[in-house]
């Protein structure tokens, strides 16, 4: 059985002439649609390589014979000459014509991201990393990525080279020549001394297009070198892709080695050039993959830069357009917000800024007027561009950048880098990318070379030039490639094997309701959710149109939503989805019985059939494919918009089984590829052919058949119109449309033809339901499918061809998929209010039902028989060698097919290939038989350098990096698929070489002891979730200790169980250590894993108690029994059996090692539970003094040492370690380069320790000797390589050559500071060195600060992983357990790494990871970005990290039911003066992103200089908005709220005074300077002001226009007569009308702020009586009634007050009720009156804001003996709360300002009971460690002054618990308060709903609240009031239930008492909440 046509359709090109249709559209600037559309890569080149035999490239090859191309590449970033050559060498074998062999000899390229791409892509024998070492004459090597010393290459045929074009561009304004040291001249210079020294015969240069002049200046410097050259200017669009892209080639020959004629090569080459151009003719999105990318990978705007000088532009574009001051695309709003269509990619546009949004608004009003919508146009806008500069070619896209930003128009979207690629001429599907972010991308496609261009001028230099490559005598070089085929793989089979029991080709028993239903559920219902996910927020569903999207993307349109579906009812997940039914559904089907052509004639009724020749075409197309005939191979699953479907494809047609609220089959016929894009055909054959419902109660194949025959016929319809709304150009607020309306309701009468008759109905107009100019009109049909009528725009079509259409489907479709029509009405046709029209109705087609016996779809039989390895044979299998590959999948089928590609015969693997036969771990026992395996290289080792100062700099050893780059490059592939096929079948082989991978595995273990493997058939490509949330076991299911011990204090039950676990971890507890490698083919779905183990004793763990169980006591109680048992000896003699370090100094002691703050705490403890007596000689050692007081023999008589970690990190120790190590000082004490350092240090102080208990009095002369021999060894005479910057940051190569030069003179003996000095004659170290002994045991209490935001620490972190002791113990109340990265850090601490680094785990990057990535080399970068491993295998690495903290880590509760707590919240209204400058700042802020921004006005103003000083010392946004709640100060008989007015009133006039003096200025300046006055920026701003309401606000322009009336009068001097103006004069008045208009902008915000501040004046009489029922008048025009308080609304960013009936009532705007001002209104800028307060200000005292005016008063009542803690939020507010407590005469401590004596502080604090010394209170920084671990029990009061503003929610809670248990915990002998201080309405709100979670309510003191049962789990919770007035944050679960909300006495709809705001990206809920989104 042959059937080897079942594959997808091959191109086939045509030399002769296309055929043209007879609708020729003349090829312009756009797309030629007179041509054949190519799109594909492969089919463009394969159209290339017919041109080129045509042109000569037969023999040219022919002529060289089998020789091989050596090619080399310089900055070719994507190696786009390499992929050329390889994509045209592949066409030219398809036509069985020999290839072009390639041998790519070497790359250059700096960029290390790019560098992985060309590693990982292309793998040529060398890749450089610096080009510029070639400049120098004499340089023979150069450094490769991997930091390896190679020989510069010579010998090549092809150099193709692009030399940087930054300093070239027109767009740089400071352009410099070659000759000027920048970075074109330098790689310029690069290129052209390696083409002098080596001569390559022909080059090839790209570059940008510069000026003709400037190209031909090149004809002197090639003369120069004896080479001859010729350029041209090429155009992209006129090379197969649609980009303009318009690009210099150069080629250069050398005229020694070509024959004589070079001049006429060279002039052939350029004619060549010209006649291989092709234009393209398809449109951009029709390269670009039809799925709908996941949007997910889009920056975050750091900042909103400025743009004032661009708004100035686009102002006077909207005046000089008459466009209007709309938004209606983008919604955006000054305040921040942007609602841009619910289609569009929204994180994209929160990427952007609000110059980008206003550009798009722009150009879609300009496309408005012009007659079009943008939104339904396909054109690329590049909007980092300003508008005036946008080019929309339709289909074209602009010019690729790596700085710009292709903004698709019919997408809302920006191309991201992948797309950018391929609209290089990238071929994607075989291009491997890892962990390139989308700026890398867009990098990587914006410097690249067009693929057909460049390809293009490859051919024609070859076909030209050949001569100059005949005469060389052949050289025997392999690629890589070719070294990685040298090692022939062999494919080894078992001896036994097992069938398989494949699955039933048939669908007769599937549930198709459950497909279906599972089908939309799981499909795309938002845009948002691309591909993979699903949206977490409901979804809706409009019931006009059908549309779909979730509750966080919908709103433009509006819609009208009211079904919701929550996100746990869509159960299936897409990935799930297919998985299940792709197994359950036919692999091949077939029609066994399908209408011929003849049936078709007679079945469409030939008489009404159009005889021309679209339909003779037709037929004999349908007649070519002859259905019967063709085999559908199933191809994939697509997820679409509210459907999935299913593709089965085959050479000739497609049949798509579509899944939506309906099953249906869609037969497609492909459309010949020659046929225009024009081709009456083509369009026809668009649609498909066949159509087949599915009966749900029937099956699958076996639908009721329609036929699709294209009749076209007219028919004439009535329409009539009546009512009227708004048209579109009135909506989106054309001021010159608007009065212009559109009908309302349409009444089409279809007339008695059955064509009509289908279109007759009533139709409702739904402006606000989408479509192109918000066309839409629905019929309004009882019993029939859904009939839209609207305007459907073609994207790349003339604008006045589109036309209205009759549809049953109105919804977006992406390009290439054609809509089924049921009418086209002539486009001269719009609809018009009251109207009555007869038009014309073009009737594409007819479909014809056929009986469903006519047509038979069926699954075909075949024989298909599938083998798999028996497990007996399996286990016995002994294959160890790399070269050997198993096959585990044997595969036969009777159908002979074709074996080229795995898509031919994918299909014969369906069922087989998803037996889970070897998913469980499989032994791997056989072992490689080579010394050193070439499948896992070893890393470069450290080298060092020692720079003038004497510092060692760490560097990789270049030789092992060239050893390891070689291996690393050649080393076997892991899958083989072998396909083959003979006349009776097809047999596919599928082998897997388990040897190589398991050698990969064990290689990154030390001592692997086992190996195993596993094969997932089930693999997909998970997008990144979350994990879950890591959990810590408790000692409760331990026993007790019950041996001896003699402490002062009784130990509970629970420490005591905690104790003994203690003991039993210290006997030792065996840890398994995995790493496990991984391969995955992504085609068959494939992951195969091989692991290796090795395992390792652990003594010791981690006591993650909770704060206040009492870790301190436990860990005392563990060295207080070892001692109970054994004597000092006795422990030393166990401990050298644990080590197998030797000649370190034995000790018995326990090394503590903790914060400076808590080391004295730990020396006190020690001595109240061991008794003030002990013998345990407890030496405390706070300071590097105090070390040098204490002797070795000191720590060996110690049974205790309290370290505080900042001795460690001091100066003075890292420069006797180095001395005592006799290595040279670290240049860096910071990351990775300071960890190597110490490593080499670790590694020679135990001899140096040997040495110094042996020599006495000659160790330093041994240890001097020692230094200086090092010194000169080769290992510290490493070379840095450069390292290069770009822009006005870079250095030129000559510059850093002398640099280097200079730095290589011999190092001149400086002493400095902590410089280690020699060695004394003394036999006594200065002090003991930690290092230098093995401790008993090591602690490390509060662990997690050490690599916090105090880099000062490292040092001391790095000290102490190094440290040794057989025992290892890590304290926290709160660690950092965020992902893997952290439990491995905790790890590190007790001696053991649990895997290695892979930073990132797709769900969270932490702070740490961000740290570690940052320190890495070029190298081990590099290599990063090769290793992408899947989610699966972040997934198993973390269940391990679990596996971990199961064994090594207990967390307890402590026991604290007899130390009653109290916890209040504690709210505060606001005053109204200060909720006004509050709402002022956050409004600022908000407009900003959250981004710290400072007003730089050159008018100075109060509202500068207040939002100025409150950004002032903070961190962040949100940090600012915490302190503008917290304080507002206002001196003695000031009311705030009349100060806040007068200062507003002043502010005012100021602003108003300004601007009238830059209106004088402006006018005179234009006056004098510009004689033209359309250039007048002065009268522009006239006009604008005369025309319409340019600020939003009535009041404000007339306000203005008076001043510009006045300054009129005042300024009467003649216009200047001078046509030139001077650039610097032109610049300056465009700056003055700026800040003219910036002035104007300021002034209405001054404006509305005093008309805030008087509505709240004109409130007060009612807020104040206290009575709910009092009422105001609403500000709205149209509003006659007052309103009660809880209707009314003030409006925040214009002052108004209006009422909530007048805010329903807008219907097509969303500004201000009130008539004149047109500022949008949002939810979050309402007001409640009712929750302004009502209580005045207090005028008879100082105040620093009712917040911290509470505060104080509850300090001052607090009881006479008691004392508090005071947590502030960060040491920004320290200074104001100080200076408050100082007013209020509080006595205090504060540690946030004073942390140097922070240990000394705290003691005072605790014991000193003078009562006039006594301080009342301590101050703490929450969000600091010394807010960790103090013991306070003598405070009982805890005050949250604010909320903490934490990156993470597991941040906030350990830090909470921290704060908290510094006073509640044991031995607390009072009742504890807790006090949680909120401003409403404020961030505090806002901070404490996102954070804080708990059991149940918090509330205020003395209120009452009924409490509902407590939560199972702590949840988040929200801020509530009841009906009795009491303020409550009251848990989530309480509000969703109805009897819960009775007990606390809520209604459902819930007062807010948040401000409403985004957090900025620092603070954003960032993966560690797991599954309680409770909201």
């Amino acid at each position: 059985m042959t059937e080897e046509e079942d594959e997808e359709e091959e191109f086939v090109p045509t030399i002769a002439a296309v055929k043209k249709s007879t609708t020729n559209k003349k090829a312009g600037k756009g797309i030629d649609t007179t041509l054949p559309p190519l799109y594909n890569i492969d089919h463009i080149f394969a159209d290339m390589a017919i041109k080129s035999i045509d042109l000569g490239l037969l023999k040219a090859l022919s002529e060289l014979g089998n020789r091989c191309l050596n090619v080399a590449t310089m900055c070719s970033g994507t190696e786009a000459p390499i992929i050329a050559l390889e994509l045209l060498s592949q066409a030219l074998e398809q036509r069985g014509i020999v290839g072009i062999r390639v041998n790519h000899r070497f790359s250059a390229e700096i960029n290390p991201s790019k560098q992985a791409y060309i590693e990982r892509n292309f793998q040529p024998k060398l890749l450089f990393r610096d080009v510029r070492e070639f400049i120098p004459p004499d340089s023979k090597t150069a450094t490769t990525a991997y930091g390896a010393e190679e020989p510069i290459p010579g010998g090549i045929d092809f150099l193709v080279a692009g030399f940087v074009c930054k300093d070239l561009s027109r767009l740089n304004n400071h352009q410099k020549g070659l000759d000027d040291e920048g970075e074109s001249g330098d790689t310029w210079n690069a290129i052209y001394s390696y083409t002098k020294r080596f001569r390559p015969r022909i080059v090839l240069i790209e570059n940008v297009k510069h000026t003709r002049e400037f190209w031909d200046g090149f004809k002197a410097k090639w003369a120069a070198i004896g080479y001859e050259y010729t350029w041209i200017f090429c155009d992209t669009k006129d090379y197969y892709i649609p980009q303009t892209r318009q690009r210099m080639y150069m080629i250069a020959i050398d005229q020694s080695q070509y024959a004589k004629g070079v001049e006429k090569a060279l002039g052939g080459w350029e004619d060549l050039m010209k006649k291989l151009q092709r234009r393209c003719s398809s449109p951009f999105d029709a390269f670009l993959a039809v799925d709908t990318p996941d949007h997910n990978r889009c920056a975050s705007l750091a900042s909103d830069p400025s743009w004032a000088l661009c708004k100035l532009r686009y102002d006077l574009c909207r005046a000089d357009l008459r466009l209007g001051i709309g938004r209606t695309v983008t919604r955006w709003s000054e305040d921040g917000t942007v609602r841009p269509p619910d289609w569009a990619n929204h994180v994209w546009y929160h990427s952007q800024s609000q110059r980008v949004f206003d550009c798009i608004d722009i150009a879609n009003l300009i496309g408005a007027q012009q007659g079009h919508d943008s939104l339904y146009k396909m054109a690329i806008w590049d909007v980092s561009q300003n508008v005036d500069r946008f080019k929309a070619d339709l289909g074209i896209v602009s010019c690729i950048t790596p700085g710009g930003s292709n903004f698709v128009t019919n997408r809302h979207t920006a191309l991201t880098g992948s797309e950018l690629l391929l609209l290089q001429g990238m071929p994607a599907s075989k291009l491997l990318f890892a962990k390139e972010t989308q700026k890398d991308l867009q990098d990587l496609a914006g410097n690249a070379m067009t693929t057909t261009v460049i390809g293009a001028s490859l051919v024609a230099a070859l076909i030209t030039g050949w001569k100059t490559l005949k005469d060389t005598p052949h050289q025997s070089h392999q690629s890589t490639a070719d070294l990685r085929n040298e090692k022939t793989t062999e494919l080894v089979t078992v001896k036994s094997w097992e069938r398989l029991e494949l699955p039933p080709t048939g669908p007769d028993e599937l549930r198709l309701r459950d497909l279906m239903n599972e089908g939309w559920s799981s499909s795309r219902l938002c845009n948002c959710e691309g591909t993979k996910k699903m949206s977490k927020s409901p979804i809706q569903i409009c019931d006009s149109c059908g549309h779909t999207a979730c509750s966080a993307c919908a709103g433009n349109p509006k819609h009208a939503y009211s079904t919701k579906i929550a996100p746990f009812e869509r159960k299936l997940g897409p990935s799930s989805f297919e998985r299940k039914w792709r197994s359950l559904l036919p692999p091949r089907l077939k029609f066994s019985a399908f209408p011929n052509a003849q049936s078709l004639k007679k079945g469409s009724r030939s008489g009404h059939i159009s005889n021309g020749e679209e339909w003779h075409a037709f037929i004999n197309r349908i007649e070519q494919v002859n259905i019967p005939s063709i085999y559908f191979s199933i191809r994939g699953f697509k997820r679409c918009n509210a459907s999935w479907r299913v593709m089965y494809g085959s050479r000739e047609a497609t049949l798509e089984l579509v899944i939506a609220d309906k099953l249906h089959w869609h037969l497609t016929v492909k459309c010949p590829s020659s046929e225009p894009g024009n081709s009456p055909l083509r369009k026809i054959l668009a649609q498909p052919f066949a159509r087949g419902l599915v009966d749900l109660n029937s099956t699958l194949l076996k639908p009721e058949w329609h036929i699709y025959t294209p009749r076209s016929r007219a028919c004439s319809i009535n329409i009539t119109a009546t009512g009227s709304a708004s048209s579109w150009r009135s909506r989106i607020g054309l001021p010159d449309y608007k009065d212009e309306t559109v009908p309302f309701h349409l009444q089409i009468d279809g007339g008695a033809s059955r064509e009509g008759e289908v279109l007759t109905g009533h139709y409702k107009h739904l402006p606000n339901c989408g479509t192109a100019k918000s066309s839409l009109y629905k019929a309004e049909y009882q019993d029939r499918d859904s009939m839209f009528l609207f305007l459907d725009q073609d994207p790349i079509g003339p604008y006045d061809q589109d036309s209205f259409v009759f549809s049953g489907n109105c919804e977006r479709l992406p390009y290439g998929e054609a809509r089924f029509l049921l009418g086209c009405i002539e486009p001269s046709w719009e609809p018009q209010s009251g109207s009555l029209a007869q038009v014309q109705v073009i009737v594409p087609g007819k479909c014809v039902e056929w009986v469903v016996k006519h047509v038979n779809l069926e699954a075909p039989s075949y024989t298909r028989l599938a083998s798999v390895p028996s497990a007996t044979a399996l286990s016995s299998a002994r294959i160890g060698r790399c070269s050997q590959a198993l096959v585990l999948l044997d595969v036969e089928t009777n159908v002979t097919l074709g074996v080229e590609r795995f898509d031919q015969f994918a299909w014969t693997l369906e069922g087989a290939k998803t037996y889970h036969a070897f998913s469980a771990w499989q032994e791997f026992h056989a072992t490689c038989p080579k010394a050193e395996c070439d499948c896992a290289p070893v890393v470069p080792r450290i080298l060092w350098s020692v720079n003038e100062k004497g510092e060692a700099i760490a560097q990789e050893d270049r030789k092992a990096a060239a050893v390891f780059e070689r291996t690393l490059k050649t080393r076997c592939d892991i899958f083989h698929v072998k396909a083959s096929k003979s006349p009776t079948g097809t047999r596919v082989r599928i082998a897997i070489n388990l040897a190589s991978l398991v050698h990969r595995a064990r290689s990154r273990l030390l001592t692997p002891q086992s190996s195993s493997w596993r094969l997932r058939t089930d693999h997909s490509d998970l997008s990144p979730g979350k994990f879950p949330k890591f959990r810590l076991r408790s000692n409760a299911s331990d026993e007790p200790y019950t041996g001896p011990l003699s402490l002062q204090y009784t130990l509970d039950r629970v420490q005591m169980q905690s104790l003994s676990w203690m003991r039993s971890q210290e006997s030792g507890r065996r840890l398994s250590l995995m790493e496990v490698e991984e391969a995955i083919h992504s085609e068959l779905g494939w992951r195969i894993e091989a692991q290796a183990k090795s395992s390792i004793v652990v003594r010791g763990g981690v006591l993650a108690d909770l704060p206040s169980f009492g870790k301190t006591v436990t860990t005392i109680a563990l060295i207080n029994s070892e001692f109970e048992d054994a004597t000092a000896d006795t422990l030393l003699e166990q401990n050298r059996q644990f080590s197998a370090v030797s000649h370190l100094i034995d000790v018995a002691a326990t090394l503590v090692v903790c914060p400076p703050h808590i080391a004295k705490q730990w020396q006190v403890q020690f001595r109240d539970c061991l008794g003030r007596d002990n013998s345990y000689n407890i030496i405390l050692v706070e300071s590097f003094s105090d070390l040098g007081r204490i002797s070795i023999q000191d720590i060996r008589d110690a049974r205790i040492v309290v370290l505080s970690w900042s001795v460690l990190a001091d100066e003075a120790y890292i420069s006797q370690l180095a001395r005592f190590s006799a290595m040279p000082l670290p240049a860096s004490t910071k990351g990775r380069a300071y960890d190597a350092w110490l490593d080499c240090c670790s590694d020679k102080i135990p001899s140096q320790v040997e040495a110094y208990e042996r020599l006495g009095p000659e160790f330093a002369e041994h240890t001097n000797k020692l230094a200086e021999d090092r010194l000169a060894h080769s290992d510290f005479k490493a070379t840095v390589p450069l390292k290069i910057s770009h822009g006005s940051a870079y250095h030129s190569f000559n510059a850093m050559q002398l640099a280097k030069f200079q730095s290589a003179k011999p190092l001149k003996r400086t002493k400095r500071k902590g410089l280690a000095p020699r060695a004394s004659g003394a036999s006594h170290l200065s002090v003991p060195l930690l290092q230098m002994f093995r401790f008993n045991r090591i602690v490390i209490d509060e662990y997690h600060y050490l690599y916090g935001k105090n880099s000062e620490d490292h040092p001391a972190c790095a000290v102490i992983k190094r440290i040794s002791a057989p025992k290892r113990w890590v304290l926290s109340g709160t660690p950092a357990l965020a992902n893997f990265s952290d439990v491995n850090q905790i790890a590190l601490f007790l001696g053991i790494k649990l895997g290695r680094d892979v930073y990132g785990d797709g769900t969270v990057t932490t702070a740490l990871e961000k740290k570690l990535i940052s320190e890495q080399t070029d190298a081990e970068r590099f290599l990063s970005h090769t290793e992408n491993m899947s989610y699966q295998w972040h997934e198993a690495r973390h269940k391990r990290a679990q596996e971990f903290l199961d064994h090594f880590v207990r967390q307890n509760e402590p026991s604290l039911e007899n130390i009653t707590c109290q916890e209040t919240l504690h709210p505060i209204e606001l005053g109204i003066a200060h909720h006004a400058v509050y709402l002022e700042l956050s409004q600022h802020l908000i407009s900003q992103r959250m981004q710290i921004k400072k007003l730089n006005s050159k008018s100075k103003s109060y509202r500068s200089d207040r939002l100025n000083e409150s950004l002032n010392n903070s961190a962040t946004a949100e940090e600012a908005l915490l302190k503008c709640a917290l304080l507002f100060k206002t001196g003695k008989g000031e009311s705030s709220l009349d100060c806040f007015r007068d200062i507003r009133r002043r502010e005012r006039r100021e602003i108003k005074e300004r601007i009238r003096s830059l209106l004088k200025d402006l006018r005179v300046g234009c006056l004098r300077k510009l004689s033209d006055p359309t250039e007048d920026h002065y009268l522009a701003f006239k006009r604008d002001i005369q025309s319409g309401n340019i600020f939003g606000d009535e009041v404000v322009r007339l306000s203005v226009g008076e001043l510009v009336r006045k300054v009129d009068e005042e300024v009467s001097i003649p216009r200047t007569k001078k046509k030139d103006t001077a650039p610097k004069d032109r610049t300056a008045l465009k700056q003055l009308a700026s800040e003219l208009r910036a002035t104007a902008h300021e002034f209405s915000v001054a404006v509305r702020s005093v008309r805030f501040v008087k509505s709240i004046n004109s409130l007060l009489p009612v807020i104040t009586a206290g009575n709910d029922g009092s009422s105001h008048a609403c500000n709205s025009s149209s509003c006659t009634r007052t309103a009660t308080l809880d209707q009314l609304y003030l409006i925040s960013h214009c002052g108004h007050i209006v009422c909530a009936p007048c805010l329903q009532a807008r219907t097509d705007s969303e500004a201000c009720p009130r008539q004149g001002c047109e500022i949008p209104i949002q939810t979050k800028n309402l007001i409640k009156v009712s929750a302004l307060g009502s209580r005045k200000d207090d005028v008879s005292r100082k105040s620093f804001g009712r917040k911290l005016d509470s505060i104080s008063a509850l300090i001052k009542r607090l009881p006479k003996n008691d004392q508090g803690i005071v947590f502030i939020p960060n040491d920004g507010v320290s200074k104001d709360i100080e200076d408050a407590f100082n007013h209020h005469k509080i006595l205090f401590h504060s540690l946030s300002t004073r942390k140097a004596g922070a240990a000394k502080i705290l003691e005072d604090f605790k014991t000193n009971t003078d009562p006039q010394k006594r301080k009342k209170v301590l101050i703490l920084n929450l969000a600091s460690e010394t807010a960790a671990g103090a013991n306070l029990v003598n405070a009982n009061h805890i005050i949250f002054v604010s909320p903490l503003l934490a990156k993470s929610q597991s941040g906030y809670e350990s830090a909470m618990a921290q704060a908290i248990a510094r006073s509640r915990r044991y031995r607390q002998e009072k009742n504890v308060y807790i006090y949680h201080f909120a401003a409403l309405r404020t961030i505090d709100v806002d901070i404490l709903e996102h954070r804080h979670k708990h059991l149940d309510a918090i509330y205020g003191p003395g209120s009452a609240l009924r409490m509902p049962l407590k939560c199972e789990r702590k949840e988040r919770t929200k801020m509530v009031r009841n009906r009795k007035g009491v303020v409550a944050l009251v848990p989530y679960s309480w509000l969703a239930n109805e009897e819960s909300r009775k007990d606390i006495d809520v209604d459902e709809e819930l007062e807010s008492f948040t401000s409403l705001l985004t957090f900025s990206e620092t603070f954003k809920t960032d993966g560690d909440d797991d599954d309680d989104d409770d909201d």
